[in-house]
């Protein structure tokens, strides 16, 4: 069951962890994903997905969340690349085995973003609403990275969107603008051309994207153009309603599920 709190974002219902897992200890961790059988490409998929939902539904504290989802980003992103070969460049429509691929790569970055949503959330709760400035930043940033492929991933195989998705990167979005993290700049090598970018930046990539018609495209024309919009991105900017220019805008309802 999802949980709901003032900020807005849905995270599961969280207990308290039994026994000693991996995810509560940096060091188990890192040998757990050194681990992980990568020429299997489907059991290492299967082992990321359980630790994500175990580990989503668990009560952990903030910094300690923030620091076990940066150890699984690489090995998702190593997984998520042999995905993508089940259903790129084949005959749609796609077969189901190929499809429940494709949905199955989307949950594992929609995991991702749940973990870090749950870090903002308790990052704000547990500073009584004035968070660490660096860790809201990065966690932010990665949550919008995260949500923002969601969307490619329903794209790429011409899926509706999952519900809430848009209106969550509002509520980020927002949130950053609140404690004025927009223009901060965080690090990310997994990114094919920016490898450093603001969250003002990694959001409006995403709203450039939702305007580029994705569903008229050919898939490999959507990856490109969505790696190519994070630098382009930088040239675009965001108003409030009242200081818009009246020319060359589009408007963002950002209390909606909805694209621009």
């Amino acid at each position: 069951m999802a949980t709901t709190n003032p900020t807005g974002l849905r995270v599961p219902e969280q207990k308290r962890p039994s026994g000693n897992p991996i995810f509560l200890d940096d060091k188990k961790l890192a040998k757990w994903a050194s681990e992980l059988p990568v020429a299997n490409v489907g059991e290492t998929a299967r082992k990321l997905f359980q630790t994500l939902r175990e580990f989503n539904r668990s009560q952990v504290e903030s910094n300690q969340r923030i620091r076990s989802t940066e150890q699984l980003r690489e090995s998702l992103s190593y997984v998520s690349a042999n995905l993508n070969k089940h259903y790129l460049g084949v005959r749609f429509p796609l077969s189901d085995k190929a499809h429940k691929i494709a949905n199955l790569n989307r949950e594992l970055h929609s995991g991702m973003a749940t973990a870090y949503k749950a870090a903002i959330i308790d990052l704000l709760m547990e500073s009584n609403g004035s968070p660490n400035q660096d860790q809201m930043t990065l966690a932010i940033h990665r949550c919008i990275s995260y949500l923002s492929r969601v969307i490619l991933l329903s794209v790429v195989v011409y899926d509706a969107y999952p519900k809430r998705t848009w209106h969550e990167l509002h509520i980020l979005h927002r949130l950053a603008s609140r404690y004025a993290l927009g223009s901060y700049t965080i690090e990310d090598d997994l990114e094919p051309i920016a490898t450093r970018s603001s969250i003002d930046e990694v959001y409006r990539r995403c709203l450039l994207f939702s305007l580029s018609s994705p569903y008229k495209m050919r898939q490999k024309e959507n990856i490109q153009i969505f790696d190519a919009l994070l630098e382009w991105s930088r040239y675009t900017l965001i108003y409030t309603y009242d200081d818009a220019p009246e020319d060359n805008t589009i408007t963002i309802h950002q209390d909606t599920d909805l694209a621009p």
